[in-house]
């Protein structure tokens, strides 16, 4: 179990009630379920409250279905029934920015041009930044930190309590992002950010073209892409998978999806 990586699992069936209470251990368990996966475990009471409990499902973006009432047989642990939710189909923003796995530096460097950027093209309160570290924190603390600028977009960050790669971390945040369209920048920064309304504007004239299904729109520069728009429908079908590489793509015209790419100007 500890070998899985996040999103690798459909189901499992584990016992805590003999062990003492290790939140990052529990953590990176409840990492291994899959969308939709579902988890039996056997828990502590003196360890975990139900309270306690569920906060971190509901940081690890599980919804609990049921816990063992209390009886004679349950008098020091409990078991509880736990599902990890499918992306949601109602879109909260306009635009998610997934930054996935990036150096300090490259963190700063997106942010710094991402933030004042939002807010100066009136999508400040219609925007996230979701950002995947690949690594657990330096303090012990929650799965997810929400954090809301007074005049910025919403600011998500997103640890793995095991290290999982690259691949793992942008399926990561995809799961987490709440946009109509979500935009992966693997240029961290690098790119002008004006042409996130050109690969916007390529997406919705395919929306608005009778037999056409948009799915992600690449923005290429020097034979590399340095970032990409995807759909809202087009990511609800990349959360369940355990990979994401260029067979994503070929998944998703599978799926019908239109794929397309544009040349785009970067800051170098």
């Amino acid at each position: 179990m500890n070998e899985a990586s996040p999103g690798s699992l459909h189901a499992f069936l584990v016992s805590y009630a003999g062990e003492s209470k290790d939140i990052i251990s529990l953590t990176r368990l409840l990492e291994t379920l899959s969308p939709g996966g579902t988890g039996i475990l056997h828990l502590a009471k003196s360890s975990w409250s139900k309270s306690h409990f569920e906060k971190i499902c509901k940081g690890a973006g599980l919804r609990v279905l049921m816990f063992t009432k209390k009886t004679k047989m349950f008098r020091t642990s409990y078991y509880v029934v736990v599902r990890k939710s499918l992306p949601s189909e109602v879109s909260q923003f306009t635009l998610s920015i997934i930054l996935a796995d990036p150096s300090d530096e490259e963190q700063s460097r997106a942010s710094s041009l991402y933030f004042p950027f939002l807010i100066e093209n009136g999508l400040a309160d219609r925007s996230e930044i979701v950002i995947v570290e690949d690594s657990p924190p330096i303090v012990e603390g929650t799965v997810i930190e929400d954090q809301k600028e007074v005049s910025g977009p919403d600011f998500k960050l997103i640890y793995h309590y095991k290290s999982s790669g690259k691949s793992a971390s942008i399926l990561t945040g995809l799961y987490h992002a709440r946009g109509r369209y979500i935009l992966l920048d693997e240029s961290f920064g690098l790119v002008q950010p004006y042409e996130i309304f050109s690969l916007l504007n390529v997406c919705m004239k395919y929306e608005q073209t009778d037999g056409i299904r948009p799915g992600a729109i690449k923005g290429v520069a020097g034979g590399v892409t340095q970032f990409t728009i995807f759909t809202g429908a087009a990511v609800r079908e990349l959360a369940a998978q355990k990979q994401f590489n260029n067979n994503s793509y070929r998944l998703l015209e599978k799926k019908g999806f239109l794929i397309d790419s544009i040349e785009v100007t970067t800051l170098h």
